[in-house]
């Protein structure tokens, strides 16, 4: 290995530059997809209560399999859209 460094000396500053630059660049990809800080992933705040995705993921599927049984084959992810659901399950909330 140190051999190859040797020998390729022009290139290793090249190589470490694009290494860093890489890792950089990965870290800063990652660090917006993750929930950091106190609101621990909290989408919603009203007065002192906070609404999670996971609440809401939960209150907008029992809406939607509701509706999915009333409707049977017919309902689809457009019908859902025009009907709100993701409002109703936030109002309920």
């Amino acid at each position: 290995m140190i051999t190859w460094i040797q020998s390729h000396r022009k290139w290793v500053g090249v190589i470490m530059w694009i290494s860093v630059i890489s890792f950089v660049g990965a870290g800063a990809v990652g660090w917006g997809s993750y929930d950091f800080g106190k609101s621990g992933g909290a989408i919603v705040k009203v007065g002192n209560y906070e609404i999670k995705q996971k609440e809401l993921q939960s209150e907008y599927n029992k809406y939607y399999n509701y509706y999915a049984s009333v409707f049977k084959d017919q309902f689809t992810a457009q019908m859902a859209k025009n009907f709100g659901l993701q409002t109703q399950a936030l109002n309920s909330l």
